[in-house]
């Protein structure tokens, strides 16, 4: 008997996925400017995730022969996506597909334990990837791909503190060092970040108890948690050391970077409360506002569980202001995974008024998610099929450099990497390919020295009307050409050119 109901138990378990699999293709096609939807070019960061990872899968040394503010786990899933389908952003979307289903699971795990009604907490596991690909942001960045690691700390912080004084299992604490490791090694400042989740998940055990055995406890909890961050380096650091890139990745993954991040971080002299003061006409819409709302849902939610509460809002507070240091609005993605406090607890308050949600309401309002996903695609989404007017200028572009070169390789001159060059299969010229936010000056003399030898097919830079274009006229002067010029993501207009 008992092996039946594990039997049922898991059948239950893997319907849920699928239909959580099929829910999060349908969310993911519209949502997501990865999809067959959309044309793969105007993406941001992620174009240069994929470049990377496109080089890693060729041979390429990273940290030696290309670099980016970002982790080598970052590389590896954008290169496996290289790897499914080589001159689109297709083979990634299959894999975000498959990793939002499994984040959504354990929103819905949460929801469960918080609610105890399946169809809301279903509703939640589906509502909760919405400010994950559009609320906050709507260009893929490197922390929503920390926010599995995130989800899942949630959910062992959600049982630590319902369970009272059970002990973290040993296999979850390990779980949740390996997750807050693999956050590291995507981009190390999120990583750092989530380290406070490793503190505060095994307090929720004894918090307010004198027993000295729940204090041992504790202790081997903190231990298997760093055994888990430990085991994800070992691996990484063997795999870079294999790839002849490990003193780079430390030089420049963690070093360089960490000087980027000084010299592209606004002055923070002011405190949280006094910029938000000034910005009070954005505030509604601001990023940092929807955090803290998520955060602050978690105060009526473990209402019942007295000072733990405080553990939970207080860990997710530090985490808002710690991502608040930098001034890109997208740092707060990392924190979207608290969404899902924030829909359990509208899910509460409309079970009390409305009582259990019925097939046809589960229905309807399930059918009203995915008209705003289709209504937010066609407003919001500037690479759509339908509305992508630069397309043939862009292809032109792209077959002047498949036809200069079958492995062209190309230089972001002082300009960030914008996505041209993805069907022509470009890789990156030299370490510093592309213009770093924050670059410091050793990086730019070295740009300028690929430059003037010539080692990139081609080149792009950034027109600046203002100071009388002198990049343009830089290299034009190295000899290269001019094939093309488009409007990137942002607005600005980019010069192509190749070698003559």
């Amino acid at each position: 008997m008992h092996g039946g109901g594990g039997k049922r138990c898991l059948l239950r378990e893997a319907q849920l996925l699928i239909v959580l699999l099929l829910y999060t293709l349908i969310a993911q096609l519209f949502l997501n400017l990865d999809s067959p939807l959309h044309f793969p070019y105007l993406h941001l960061d992620s174009s240069w995730y994929y470049i990377c990872g496109k080089a890693l899968m060729e041979g390429m040394t990273p940290y030696v022969d290309f670099t980016d503010s970002k982790g080598p786990l970052l590389w590896i899933i954008y290169g496996v996506g290289y790897l499914i389908s080589g001159q689109d952003y297709i083979g990634v979307w299959i894999l975000e597909v498959l990793y939002y289903s499994v984040v959504s699971y354990f929103a819905y795990r949460i929801a469960i334990l918080l609610l105890n009604e399946k169809r809301w907490a279903f509703l939640t596991a589906a509502l909760v990837q919405i400010p994950m690909l559009c609320w906050l942001d709507d260009d893929i960045h490197a922390e929503q791909w920390c926010l599995l690691s995130l989800m899942y700390l949630l959910y062992n912080l959600t049982c630590s503190c319902l369970n009272g004084n059970n002990k973290l299992s040993t296999k979850s604490a390990i779980w949740c060092g390996v997750a807050v490791g693999i956050a590291v090694f995507i981009k190390w400042s999120v990583g750092l970040a989530y380290m406070i989740l490793l503190c505060i998940i095994p307090l929720c055990g004894v918090f307010g108890s004198r027993s000295r055995s729940l204090v041992v406890i504790t202790l081997k909890t903190y231990l298997l948690e760093m055994l888990g961050v430990f085991s994800v380096c070992l691996v990484v650091s063997l795999l870079m050391l294999s790839l002849g890139g490990l003193y780079g990745m430390f030089d420049e993954y963690f070093f360089a970077t960490y000087g980027t991040i000084q010299g592209g971080t606004k002055s923070y002299q002011m405190s949280l409360l006094s910029e938000w003061c000034l910005t009070a006409k954005h505030l509604i819409f601001s990023p940092r506002c929807w955090a803290l709302i998520f955060v602050a849902c978690t105060l009526p939610l473990f209402r019942k569980h007295r000072k733990k509460v405080w553990l939970i809002f207080i860990s997710g507070v530090v985490l808002i202001m710690f991502f608040n240091i930098h001034d890109m609005r997208y740092y707060q993605m990392a924190l979207a995974s608290y969404a899902v406090f924030f829909f359990v607890f509208i899910a509460q308050i409309a079970t009390l008024y409305y009582g259990k949600l019925t097939s046809r309401s589960f229905g309807i309002i399930m059918c009203a998610v995915i008209f705003f996903e289709i209504y937010h695609c066609a407003l919001m989404n500037r690479n759509m099929m339908l509305k992508f007017p630069a397309y043939p200028d862009i292809m032109a572009i792209e077959e002047s450099i498949s036809n200069e070169s079958d492995n062209p390789t190309i230089l972001c001159y002082r300009c960030n990497y914008s996505g041209i060059g993805i069907s022509s299969r470009v890789s990156p010229s030299t370490l510093y390919w592309s213009n770093q936010a924050g670059a410091n000056q050793d990086m730019l003399n070295h740009q300028d020295s690929v430059l003037m030898k010539r080692k990139a097919d081609v080149v792009t830079v950034v027109a600046d009307v203002e100071s009388g274009n002198p990049n343009i006229q830089k290299v034009e002067d190295a000899g290269y050409k001019k094939i093309g010029e488009y409007e990137d993501a942002l607005f600005k207009k980019v010069h192509v050119y190749i070698r003559e």
